[in-house]
């Protein structure tokens, strides 16, 4: 995976040392062709522990590759072989990461992994800070360009909504600070409880929590037609125009709930993070429908046909959340179409996201059926 300069900067700014003469070595996870993370090994125990924190528990394949690797960067043996090795980062610049960090934590601590994730337009560093014992401690996330950094900012507002609203039903991030250092939207958050990787969050559980996460925040009616704006919007106007009087409850949504940003902690309670997309006024249930989407994808349904799946099913979908029958398939419509104006704004096509292609995909589900619906 190609890391553009922006982003290669921004990672220099994070992971190395202000001065070139103290280099740190650096390694890509799971390869340097495949580059998800980005891990200074310096630290060697460090950099082992905080592999085996982040890569434990799934498959039994997965366990043998994590236990694999972190006795190659326990033993320093990672850095001379060329699958995980990555170099040509650029000096830091003159900023100030690291002393913020260091003014807003009260501890020793080290800067470890920086998380990146898949080729998306909102991809940025997410940094895991950890206590000299390799325990994690806190969270940063840095937006470092047009579309990263209002998703940072916004999501340092959103935590002080929901750490309030959800304190008795969810963990929620802590919000502990977030600056502009020199264009950068930082953010920083004290680590959420461990989470149990074996646990799943059970179906009723997560009813529970859509409909918290929707009374957290205000039921004005968001325009359905403000989303549809853009020109390759277009042909779902007449969609939008319709569904603009759906008569269901409104609330708030967390934005993109799926399996990666919900947990159960140790102590039994849900955990949910990543609230960056975090928005109000929409229909009840958008949590809901994302969650089961974003999970069939995942698995391995190609787009066109989830999204058809989820226009059919949302009955069965929707009905615990007392939203009525007849109803169900226009809100799973109203919540594709503010889908396709996020993967839209943010241009997800030209980043290199297949969901990015809305108009393969996406659009013809919507359109398909609904003028038959109308008529009958």
């Amino acid at each position: 995976m190609t890391l553009d300069d922006p982003l290669r900067a921004c990672l220099a700014d994070v992971l190395l040392p202000d001065s070139p003469k103290t280099p740190t070595r650096l390694i890509a996870l799971p390869s340097a062709s495949a580059m998800r993370a980005v891990l200074p090994v310096d630290d060697a125990s460090a950099a082992a522990r905080i592999v085996r924190r982040q890569f434990e528990g799934g498959s039994w394949k997965r366990r043998v590759q994590t236990t694999v690797l972190s006795a190659l960067v326990s033993t320093g043996i990672v850095w001379h072989l060329r699958h995980w090795r990555v170099n040509g980062f650029p000096i830091p610049r003159e900023r100030s990461f690291r002393a913020w960090i260091a003014g807003e934590l009260s501890q020793d601590h080290r800067v470890g992994l920086a998380l990146i994730g898949p080729q998306r337009a909102n991809r940025k560093p997410v940094v895991l800070i950890t206590d000299v014992r390799g325990r994690l401690i806190a969270v940063a996330k840095l937006g470092y360009n047009e579309v990263t950094r209002p998703l940072v900012r916004h999501e340092a507002s959103a935590l002080v909504t929901v750490a309030t609203a959800l304190g008795s039903v969810a963990h929620v991030p802590e919000l502990m600070a977030s600056t502009d250092l020199h264009g950068t939207e930082a953010l920083l958050m004290r680590a959420l409880p461990e989470i149990d990787v074996r646990a799943d969050v059970p179906r009723t559980t997560l009813i529970t929590l859509v409909r918290a996460i929707s009374s957290a925040g205000s039921s004005a009616r968001s325009e359905l037609l403000d989303e549809t704006t853009h020109p390759r919007m277009t042909p779902l106007v007449p969609v939008a125009t319709r569904l603009r009087s759906l008569d269901v409850p409104f609330g708030a949504s967390h934005g993109d709930l799926h399996s990666g940003n919900l947990g159960v902690a140790i102590d039994g309670h849900p955990a949910i993070w990543d609230w960056e997309r975090w928005s109000q006024g929409v229909p009840l249930g958008f949590d809901l429908l994302h969650f089961d989407f974003q999970n069939w994808v995942t698995v391995g349904d190609e787009p066109k046909s989830a999204a058809r799946r989820l226009i059919r099913t949302a009955e069965g979908i929707l009905s615990p959340l007392g939203i009525p029958s007849e109803l169900a398939s226009d809100v799973a419509r109203d919540y594709l179409i503010r889908l396709a104006a996020r993967y839209v704004r943010d241009a997800q096509d030209e980043a290199g996201s297949r969901l990015g292609a809305v108009e393969e995909w996406l659009f013809p589900a919507v359109l398909d059926g609904f003028d038959d619906k109308e008529e009958r």
